[in-house]
């Protein structure tokens, strides 16, 4: 398995429709709305150069309390196929892999074990 910052993808064969992610927990507990961003096109090569372009974003570390942005205190695994971690822990802003954890702590092991025992059930 690859951890990859902000989603996490199984590579062994099975758990299709498993991607997995950590969303923003706030300091209320719930989970963060996606946050709408806009910024202008500098790129004087674009065609839309001096367009404003407009995404939204839920990424758990764009909830770092700047530009009247939400604060994450906490972040909890969540999984495409609806799964939910139960555990929350601590958002690290200057920190994302402390954050994340790896395949034995955090948000990413309670994820990676989730995927395991989807494992176990397919093979």
């Amino acid at each position: 398995m690859e951890n990859v910052s902000m989603m996490w993808r199984s590579d062994e064969p099975g758990p299709e429709g498993h991607g997995g992610r950590a969303v923003a927990v706030l300091e209320d507990g719930t989970d963060a709305e996606p946050i709408l961003c806009e910024y202008t096109v500098q790129d004087p090569s674009s065609p839309r150069k001096g367009q404003v372009e407009r995404f939204t974003t839920s990424y758990w570390w764009d909830y770092d309390g700047e530009a009247a942005r939400q604060l994450a205190v906490a972040v909890r695994p969540v999984c495409d196929c609806g799964w939910e971690g139960a555990e929350r822990y601590p958002a690290l802003l200057d920190d994302p892999t402390g954050t994340e954890g790896d395949e034995t702590s955090g948000p990413y092991g309670e994820w990676h074990a989730h995927i395991q025992q989807v494992l176990a059930t397919v093979r």
